[in-house]
């Protein structure tokens, strides 16, 4: 069994690698953890660890870079044994309630609208799949989609091909529909790094997204994409209290 004090620091040291790639988008080396977080270790033993990370795949050595990235494992890690979701401030939950007030007597224009907002709060791209009938089968549902600029500012969309990868997968949608019907059909923000979510023109992203609905009914769905080192702890708040206030809007309206 690991000694439980080597766990935990290799956890530290993988929570400010991830933390630090989100922030900064460049590999990350030693000197930078020792420089922002006060772990009271040396360079020397961070490296060691990082090798130790290295060695269980959570991080990886991008090209000739002194620095290491987390590999879609180490996101895997990261999100399911160490982040801590940040709390929403007054001034989000704010806007997002004003808009579900706006547009009570309208889902669609609200879930639209809901979907532009999350957009606007993220810094990410959105999407949200609405319904098109009451019988609210995924072939029988409509896409929609907003802020792509987010996405495409990022650094790794500065390939001129990126950009026209990943707006097919929008533009032909039953790749990703499928993807909404055999894996987001439960209560719950889910998160899809790389390649787990099969979508493959989008294996360099991530997707952050949640069912809606009520009485365990799933209604359709809503999201942001963005790259693999986005801040999750800030995006799954943010969708899980916009899923939220839907919900309640949609159990009134009922």
């Amino acid at each position: 069994m690991k000694d439980p004090d080597i766990k935990s620091r290799q956890d530290k040291v993988l929570e400010h690698i991830v933390n630090a790639y989100i922030e900064l988008g460049v590999p990350i080396g030693s000197l930078t953890i020792c420089n922002r977080a006060n772990l009271n270790l040396s360079p020397a033993t961070i490296r060691n660890i990082m090798g130790e990370l290295e060695d269980l795949g959570l991080i990886t050595q991008p090209h000739t870079s002194a620095g290491r990235v987390p590999t879609d494992l180490g996101y895997r890690y990261y999100l399911d044994k160490i982040m801590r979701p940040e709390v929403m401030v007054d001034d989000e939950k704010e806007k997002i309630c004003s808009v579900c007030d706006s547009n009570r007597d309208e889902p669609d224009f609200l879930l639209e609208e809901m979907s532009r907002l999350l957009s606007d709060i993220s810094n990410e791209a959105s999407m949200a799949v609405l319904p098109k009938s009451k019988r609210n089968m995924p072939k029988d549902m409509k896409l929609v989609s907003f802020g792509w600029h987010h996405l495409f500012g990022q650094p790794e969309f500065k390939d001129a091909l990126a950009p026209s990868r990943v707006l097919r997968v929008f533009e032909e949608k039953t790749e990703l529909l499928d993807f909404v019907e055999e894996n987001v059909g439960s209560q719950g923000v889910k998160i899809f790094v790389g390649k787990e979510h099969a979508c493959s023109d989008i294996s360099d992203c991530s997707v952050v997204i949640s069912s809606y609905g009520f009485d365990n009914d799933v209604t359709g769905a809503i999201g942001v994409i963005g790259p693999k080192r986005m801040p999750y702890k800030r995006v799954v708040p943010v969708v899980d209290y916009i899923v939220g206030r839907i919900n309640a809007v949609l159990k009134n309206a009922d």
